[in-house]
């Protein structure tokens, strides 16, 4: 939660940004010259700023510190979310539609799939099941893919504490091998495009980083172990950028889209 002085300094400085904004323009574009006026905003109005900014930095410090503690406990628990997923997943997909299946102890029922269903573009591999836990009809196929990319997402962000809006720009084109000249070791690099600091980053890749790396490339490649392009969409710009080989994409109908800033946090939860 923002406080109101958070709030009130934001809109000041978007109003008088906005009079900055017109009045360079007006520079460039006559139309825009019967519109231009000083700001009336004076150095008061927004006195306490950078006090303000500096209490909101220090709060997010705060919370970092009392949520550190849980991290770990958040790798095991998604890591151990995947793993049962996926068990369930393997053998509610070794059963006939149709047919009861014991997983663990429990029984469930694989749903047989609607014609229409088969005929979809997802195709009728996917595993529909009710019983145990499930009060409802469950598609185990988005399941294991939704707790596979919580694992994945989590992992990625614990080890390189990036930013959601870099992480979704990952491509294959951003790994690179450094040689050391004393020794030849191979030290795998990992580039950072360009996000709130305007500045590229290198960072070495973990072995723990490199395993997650190597299940999402085996994830989204084809069947010849090519990454498919995929169209980034900025909602801010509200463009579409060049196809390129993003690792944490989706299939959107026949299309490949990357993952969105805001389905990062929100769509790659469990169902």
């Amino acid at each position: 939660m923002q406080g109101p002085l958070v709030g009130k300094h934001r809109t000041l400085f978007i109003v008088r940004g906005l009079y900055l904004d017109i009045a360079s323009w007006a520079t460039d574009d006559a139309y825009w010259a019967e519109w231009a006026a000083p700001s009336f905003l004076t150095r008061e109005d927004t006195a306490g700023a950078n006090k303000n900014k500096r209490r909101t930095q220090a709060r997010i410090h705060q919370r970092i510190r009392d949520l550190s503690p849980l991290l770990p406990k958040l790798l095991m628990s998604t890591a151990q979310e995947l793993k049962e997923a996926q068990s369930l997943l393997a053998a509610g997909t070794a059963a006939e539609q149709g047919q009861e299946f014991e997983y663990r102890g429990v029984t469930y029922h694989r749903r047989e799939m609607s014609r229409s269903r088969i005929n979809d573009p997802r195709g009728s591999s996917r595993v529909w099941i009710t019983g145990g836990s499930f009060e409802r009809r469950i598609d185990l196929t988005q399941r294991e893919e939704n707790c596979f990319w919580s694992w994945a997402l989590i992992n990625t962000l614990s080890e390189t504490g990036v930013r959601i809006e870099e992480l979704v720009e990952i491509t294959t084109h951003a790994f690179s091998i450094y040689r050391l000249p004393e020794s030849s070791e191979a030290l795998p690099l990992l580039q950072i495009v360009p996000s709130k600091t305007d500045r590229e980053r290198i960072l070495l890749i973990s072995p723990e980083l490199a395993h997650v790396f190597a299940q999402v490339k085996k994830r989204v490649s084809t069947a010849d172990g090519r990454v498919p392009l995929a169209v980034r969409y900025d909602s801010a710009e509200r463009t579409y950028g060049l196809p390129l080989p993003h690792l944490f994409q989706l299939r959107s109908g026949s299309e490949r889209r990357t993952m969105s800033s805001e389905w990062v946090p929100s769509g790659s939860g469990n169902p």
